[in-house]
C-alpha cells in the first residue's frame, strides 16, 4: 500500500512539472520598479520557436515606444532586461510565441506584462531615494564586468555575492562603480540592498582537452571598441590529479593584442584564467591564433606539446553603444562578395565599412593612405597651448612683482619719524 502511494505521489509529482513547464509565463523580478533602476524578468516554457527582437514591443498608452532592451536565450529559459528611464504605465508585448502545452500540442500566444513605473521615497516630504541602475543586465560567455550607479538622492550600501564570494560597496548619490567577475559556469550574480537583484551570467563552455588533462577553449570570439583599452579572459584548466603542466609559453596575435598574465605552470585540479588586452585605434578586425606550448606528463616523462586556440576579434567604433555592441552580428558575406575590399595597416577606410564573420574589416568606400597630419596638429596645438600658458604666467609674474615693489618694507628710520609724529600730536593736545 506504501508503495503504491509512493507511486502515485511521483507520478502526481512529475505531472505537476511538466504541466509547470509547458505553460507559458513572463515573471517579473520585482514588481515594482523605479525610474533609473534595471528591469529583469524571466520567460518560462517550452518555447519551439526562437523569439527575435523585432516581435518585442514597448507602448506607453496606446503609443509605441523605443525600449533599451536585452533578451538571451539560455537552455529553456529567456532572461530579459530592460531600462526605462521616465514614471508611467507601460505595456510590453512579445508577439507571437509558439510553445507546446501539457499535451504537446503547438500553441502561439503573445505576452502582455503591464508595467509600473514610479519613484519610491524614503521620506514622507517626498525628496530621499535610492535607485540602483545596473548595466548590463546580464552577461554572456567573455564578458566579465558590470556598471553599478547610484541614480537616487541617498547613499546606497549593498552587498554582492557571485560563487561563494561576497563582497560590499557603497555607492554615493550619481557615483558609478564597475564590478568585475570572472565565471566558470551559468550562474546568478545576487546584489542585496534596498531589494534583490539578480543579474544571470549566461556562461557557455566549449572546451576541448590534451592528453594529459589541459582543457583550453575550442574558439574565443571577442568584441571591443576602438581607443579603448579592454581586458579579456580565457580559462585553462589542468584536470589531471597529480601532474603538473609546466613550461607555458604563450604566442599572441602581433598588433593590438597583448597578453596580461604572466604564468608558467598549473598545478594539479587547477584553473588559471589568462588575461590579455586588446588596444586598437582605429576599428578593426583578425582572425588568426593564439599558440601555446607546454609541457605535458604522458607515461613517464614530460613530453613538448603545442596547441592552437582560433581567434576572432572585432574592434567596433568608439561612438558603438552598448545595446548596438549587443547586438552586433558579424556580416556572413566575404568582403568580396560585398564589393569592398580590406584596407592595409597604412591606410583608413573612407566610406562606409562592415566587419565579416571572416573577421574582415571590410571598406565599401576607398581605402586611403593615412596622413600625420592629425598628429602633428594636435602637437601643435599642445605646444601652442603651453606657450600661452606659460607666458600668461610670466605676465601674473611680472605683475605681482611691480605691485609688491610699490608696498614699500617701512625701515627703522621711518618707524622712529611715525613714533615721533604720534608723540608731537598727543603733547600739543
Amino acid at each position: 500500500m506504501k508503495l503504491l502511494i509512493k507511486i502515485i505521489t511521483l507520478t502526481l509529482m512529475i505531472f505537476s512539472l511538466n504541466l509547470i513547464s509547458a505553460q507559458l509565463s513572463f515573471d517579473l523580478q520585482n514588481e515594482k520598479l523605479q525610474p533609473g533602476e534595471t528591469l529583469f524578468a524571466k520567460l518560462n516554457g517550452n518555447i519551439s520557436e526562437k523569439i527575435k527582437y523585432p516581435q518585442i514591443e514597448f507602448f506607453e498608452g496606446q503609443r509605441k515606444i523605443p525600449l533599451d532592451f536585452e533578451l538571451e536565450q539560455f537552455k529553456d529559459k529567456y532572461y530579459f532586461y530592460a531600462y526605462i528611464g521616465n514614471t508611467g504605465n507601460f505595456t510590453l508585448k512579445i508577439k507571437d510565441v509558439f510553445y507546446y502545452d501539457e499535451n504537446s500540442n503547438l500553441q502561439s500566444k503573445t505576452i502582455q506584462q503591464n508595467i509600473s513605473v514610479n519613484k519610491l521615497y524614503l521620506d514622507e516630504n517626498k525628496t530621499q531615494t535610492q535607485i540602483l541602475s545596473i548595466k548590463p543586465g546580464l552577461l554572456k560567455t567573455n564578458e566579465n564586468t558590470i556598471e553599478l550607479e547610484n541614480k537616487g538622492t541617498e547613499q546606497i550600501n549593498l552587498t554582492y555575492e557571485f560563487e561563494n564570494s561576497i563582497k560590499e560597496l557603497i555607492l554615493n548619490p550619481e557615483e558609478k562603480n564597475v564590478i568585475q567577475i570572472n565565471p566558470t559556469k551559468f550562474s546568478l550574480l545576487k546584489i542585496n540592498t534596498y531589494k534583490i537583484f539578480e543579474i544571470p551570467i549566461i556562461f557557455e563552455k566549449s572546451f576541448l582537452v590534451s592528453d594529459s588533462g589541459l582543457e583550453y577553449p575550442e574558439k574565443i570570439e571577442v568584441i571591443s571598441i576602438a581607443e579603448e583599452k579592454q581586458t579579456h579572459y580565457f580559462e585553462l584548466k589542468n584536470s589531471n590529479a597529480e601532474n603538473l603542466i609546466q613550461n607555458l609559453i604563450f604566442t599572441f596575435p602581433t598588433g593590438f593584442v597583448e597578453l596580461k598574465t604572466k604564468t608558467t605552470s598549473i598545478l594539479p585540479n587547477t584553473t588559471q584564467i589568462i588575461e590579455f588586452t586588446i588596444d586598437s585605434e582605429d576599428p578593426n578586425a583578425l582572425a588568426d591564433f593564439i599558440t601555446i606550448s607546454f609541457e605535458e606528463f604522458v607515461g613517464q616523462t614530460y613530453e613538448q606539446k603545442i596547441i592552437q586556440i582560433p581567434m576572432k576579434i572585432f574592434v567596433l567604433p568608439k561612438e558603438t553603444n552598448q545595446t548596438q555592441i549587443k547586438n552586433f552580428k558579424p556580416d556572413e558575406n566575404s568582403c568580396q562578395n560585398l564589393n569592398g575590399q580590406v584596407c592595409d595597416t597604412t591606410q583608413s577606410c573612407n566610406g562606409t565599412s562592415s566587419i565579416t564573420q571572416n573577421a574582415e574589416y571590410c571598406c565599401l568606400g576607398l581605402c586611403q593612405t593615412k596622413t600625420i597630419e592629425d598628429d602633428s596638429d594636435k602637437s601643435s596645438s599642445r605646444k601652442l597651448k603651453g606657450i600661452i600658458i606659460f607666458a600668461i604666467l610670466v605676465i601674473i609674474g611680472i605683475a605681482l612683482f611691480f605691485q609688491f615693489k610699490k608696498i614699500k618694507t617701512p625701515t627703522a628710520k621711518d618707524e622712529l619719524e611715525k613714533r615721533n609724529k604720534s608723540y608731537e600730536k598727543k603733547f600739543k593736545k
